[in-house]
């Protein structure tokens, strides 16, 4: 059997670990602090500015909602990586070794 990942899988892991060397990791703390800024005056909940810019930049990386099936294009107007669950485990592997970071990408 051959565990190697896919060629489409091993491009996006590359783009991937760039993205969270760039600006994922650098963003840590301040998350960490506009997250306690908005506890302290009780908007726990309230979208964070940090993570919304981030998003925009992962989609303009290609980045964006990389777990959507291609077959999702016509009822969504999204055209989806067309992942299968074996090719998107490494990448969500990835996007896991932050608590907050997944929801960068969707």
């Amino acid at each position: 059997m051959d565990f190697d990942y896919s060629p489409k899988t091993k491009e996006l892991q590359k783009k991937l670990l760039q993205f969270m060397d760039d600006h994922i990791y650098p963003a840590e703390s301040q998350y960490a602090a506009e997250l306690a800024a908005n506890t302290a005056i009780g908007k726990r909940w309230t979208p964070l500015q940090t993570v919304e810019n981030l998003k925009a930049k992962a989609q303009a990386a290609g980045l964006w909602n990389l777990f959507m099936p291609v077959d999702t294009a016509e009822a969504s107007g999204y055209h989806g990586a067309g992942l299968t669950n074996a090719e998107y485990a490494p990448l969500a592997e990835i996007m896991g070794r932050v608590l907050w970071s997944s929801e960068v990408f969707n």
